[in-house]
């Protein structure tokens, strides 16, 4: 199996809502979103995975060496993979580097105090991706794309947010910032029981913040920009609809996990294949 193999097989089983949009890109780009992609998966599994802190940490530090040494002596098939994506679309190794540190921060959860330092981690594991990945789908000329790609990758990393709520409790990590959970007098580590008619305004306000910033990437990107872009706007369109249907299901995210089903994922899909956003009212 080459390492590009090796890539769109991790791929495939991931089973992302992000796979779709890779439908539009041609052999080589889509050989490099599979690479990305692989990469991201490896880095997210290890503190997913990794029953013990400390072996999950020095994996982190391996990986953060062999991105660094990528151009001299990759070892692994993604990071062999890797080195023929970052020569061919100038893949800045210090955003490759952001993820791996990005995820670091859940090896030792500590809850982010602010929307600042939520912000931050965001960028790290979501913004950081979707610089890379709009420099895989066109030549980035104007700054305004790499703007626009570091707001929808955080606006995309807010909806997990909400999604997966009830699972990161139950792994004793909190993503919504004490500011906010004590601004509605709210608890949300694991031994804590939660009221849920109290929990509907404060997932409100982070459902309005999350859709400002939908807003503010889309209305940021130029226009000129948008059939190159057009993969990325797919993955955002994808994840607005899923932020939309949580809103609609009245934010119960402590009792179920809500997700698209086929049909919901392809209708949005084809939106954005068209070049449509739809939906920045929500």
């Amino acid at each position: 199996m080459s390492p590009a193999e090796f890539c769109r097989d991790k791929v495939v089983r991931s089973k992302s809502n992000f796979t779709i949009a890779f439908a539009l890109l041609n052999g080589e780009k889509r050989e490099a979103m599979e690479t990305l992609y692989a990469y991201c998966r490896e880095i997210d599994d290890i503190a997913d995975s990794c029953l013990d802190p400390k072996i999950a940490k020095e994996k982190l530090n391996w990986w953060e060496d062999e991105i660094r040494n990528v151009f001299v002596s990759p070892t692994h098939p993604i990071s062999i993979a890797l080195q023929k994506q970052v020569a061919n679309y100038s893949l800045p190794i210090s955003d490759l580097l952001k993820i791996i540190f990005g995820v670091s921060q859940d090896l030792d959860h500590k809850p982010f105090c602010s929307f600042v330092d939520l912000e931050n981690y965001s960028d790290c594991v979501a913004g950081a991706v979707g610089r890379l990945a709009a420099r895989i789908f066109g030549k980035v000329i104007n700054t305004k794309v790499l703007n626009y790609a570091t707001e929808l990758g955080i606006a995309c990393q807010f909806t997990n947010i909400l999604r997966d709520i009830s699972e990161d409790r139950e792994n004793s990590r909190v993503y919504i910032p004490l500011e906010l959970l004590q601004k509605y007098n709210l608890r949300f580590d694991q031994n804590s029981s939660v009221d849920k008619k109290k929990t509907e305004p404060m997932f409100e306000e982070f459902y309005v913040l999350t859709k400002e910033k939908y807003k503010n990437a889309f209305l940021s990107l130029p226009k000129e920009n948008y059939k190159e872009q057009r993969p990325g706007i797919v993955m955002g369109v994808i994840y607005m609809s899923l932020l939309k249907k949580i809103k609609k299901l009245k934010f119960n995210v402590l009792e179920r996990k809500i997700s698209l089903n086929t049909i919901e994922k392809l209708w949005a899909a084809s939106n954005g294949a068209w070049g449509k956003i739809p939906g920045l009212d929500l």
